[in-house]
């Protein structure tokens, strides 16, 4: 089951007659509520197990209680109707996408665009298994994810027609491009009780480490191209891009990229 919602808002301007801002900013948020469908083992998921089960393997056991579904031939079997009642697995996305834009034409065939985009998503998982379900104890896990991306992308492009049969374009840019993504995580098993669920993690007997972790990682790119065309049949272009990657080895961190066609 999912739930989403999203607003946006746009705005474009002119400032003068030669000088335009435009941006738009936009929230989403969605409700993951997962279903195990993954597994190689046609048993292994709720799907699997509710199209592949034998008809001779019960849901229940005598005394009531959930079956693991296995039998002296078949081991692994999910048993769909515990998962859905006594598994809780939940992610939820809030996001927000932000981006500016300004233009600016000196001349009618310059044209000089800087541009902005800011992304940020944090996300909230929250996993619990109940004591009720086959062989569990009970399960808790929560994990916070969050991806921040920036970007920014200028460009100088100059656009002109001479004699009506030479056509130029010649653009120079810088780019720039940034993520930084953070995750702490933390879990516990064996509960007492099944009060308070994931939000009573505290009360696991087995409290298990906490995770957490930091990447990050940029890329700065210079970049030029020129084009040329005659009475728009032939045609020439060069290319040449400066890529320094923070991914790149120590010492090697830059890359050339230059191209030509005819």
């Amino acid at each position: 089951e999912i739930k989403k919602m999203s607003m946006r808002a746009n705005l474009t301007m002119n400032l003068a007659k030669n000088l335009k801002i435009s941006g738009n900013l936009l929230y989403s948020y969605c409700d993951w509520r997962k279903n195990n469908s993954s597994g190689t083992n046609r048993l292994a998921s709720v799907i699997g197990s509710i199209l592949g089960a034998p008809a001779t393997i019960t849901l229940y056991n005598e005394d009531g209680s959930y079956s693991l579904m296995q039998t002296d031939f078949l081991t692994g079997g999910l048993n769909p109707i515990a998962y859905i009642n006594e598994v809780s697995d939940i992610e939820y996305d809030y996001r927000v996408i932000s981006n500016v834009a300004l233009e600016y034409k000196p001349i009618s065939e310059l044209t000089l665009r800087l541009s902005g985009n800011a992304t940020t998503t944090n996300t909230r998982n929250e996993y619990y298994m109940t004591t009720k379900y086959p062989g569990s104890k009970g399960n808790a896990s929560l994990s916070f994810p969050q991806t921040v991306d920036l970007n920014s992308a200028n460009t100088l492009t100059y656009d002109k027609t001479f004699n009506t049969a030479h056509h130029l374009t010649a653009m120079a840019g810088i780019t720039y491009d940034q993520t930084i993504t953070k995750r702490a995580s933390m879990s516990a098993e064996q509960f007492q009780s099944d009060a308070g669920g994931v939000f009573n993690i505290s009360g696991g007997a087995i409290q298990n480490v906490p995770s957490t972790g930091y990447s990050k990682w940029v890329l700065l790119s210079f970049l030029g191209r020129l084009n040329y065309s005659y009475q728009s049949k032939y045609l020439a272009t060069l290319n040449m891009r400066a890529d320094g990657s923070s991914r790149y080895s120590k010492g090697d961190k830059w890359g050339y990229f230059p191209s030509g066609a005819l």
